[in-house]
């Protein structure tokens, strides 16, 4: 990677998170006009109050865009559905599905996860660690870790984009820094897959019918695009989608 090429990554990367940790209420500036000095005691304010309103609870909807009729639903262990709302906590065990909407949920440690459309987040026991989120589909996590449930584990990082692209590869974007990937084998023994370096895209296959340590092969790591870096930006951090809070 170049130095004009991380220079650029760091500025995107300041700003996304500044306005993902604490939200633009309706009205108000993006980052970059609170860094010229507009509004900044106000809108700092607001972006605090919501984020310490966001920190209580546990898992939680923060925010819910829905597209046309496609609406999200939470899908309890017993297999009731209900539409799911801004504001809802889940339960252990529930499951979020966002159809073809858009849902950020956040976490008791204010883990963040965005879901593209056809994506699913779950808060389920796993036998090695106790209960852990599990994503699937078109996620953006910042602060957070989880397990995607077609591909093992990540351990916390700062920022990643994760995203489906068959029914056996799966691309791993790791933004900020550096996303360790890894998985326990049948005797419940850890092990690292891969450590994708910052601004590197892996693409991970799995073979379910082969044993865990050899069930995942990495078929390509390489740099990132500054167009793929603008494709993941612009569309999970798009204000008419995430910023349009109360």
């Amino acid at each position: 990677m170049n130095t004009y090429f991380k220079l650029k990554l760091d500025k995107h990367i300041f700003f996304f998170f500044f306005d993902i940790l604490f939200p633009v209420p309706a009205g108000l500036q993006s980052s970059k006009e609170v860094f010229m000095g507009r509004n900044n005691a106000q809108v700092q304010g607001k972006r605090a109050q919501r984020h310490l309103e966001d920190q209580k609870g546990e898992y939680r909807a923060t925010i819910v865009h829905t597209v046309g009729s496609a609406m999200p639903i939470v899908r309890t262990p017993m297999g009731d559905e209900k539409p799911l709302t801004a504001g809802d906590p889940l339960a252990r065990g529930d499951r979020v599905e966002s159809n073809g909407s858009y849902v950020e949920l956040r976490g008791p440690d204010g883990e963040i996860y965005r879901l593209g459309p056809n994506s699913e987040f779950e808060w389920v026991p796993v036998p090695q660690v106790g209960f852990e989120p599990l994503y699937y589909g078109r996620v953006f996590i910042v602060t957070a870790n989880g397990k995607y449930r077609t591909s093992c584990y990540i351990r916390k990082i700062s920022s990643a984009y994760i995203e489906n692209l068959n029914e056996r590869d799966d691309a791993f974007y790791a933004l900020y820094d550096d996303m360790l990937i890894f998985e326990y084998d049948e005797a419940g023994q850890y092990f690292d897959i891969v450590t994708v370096p910052r601004g590197h895209v892996a693409v991970l296959r799995h073979d379910p019918q082969k044993p865990m340590r050899s069930r995942y092969s990495v078929t390509s790591l390489q740099p990132f695009s500054d167009e793929e870096l603008n494709r993941i930006l612009n569309e999970f951090s798009k204000p008419s989608i995430w910023y349009n809070l109360s």
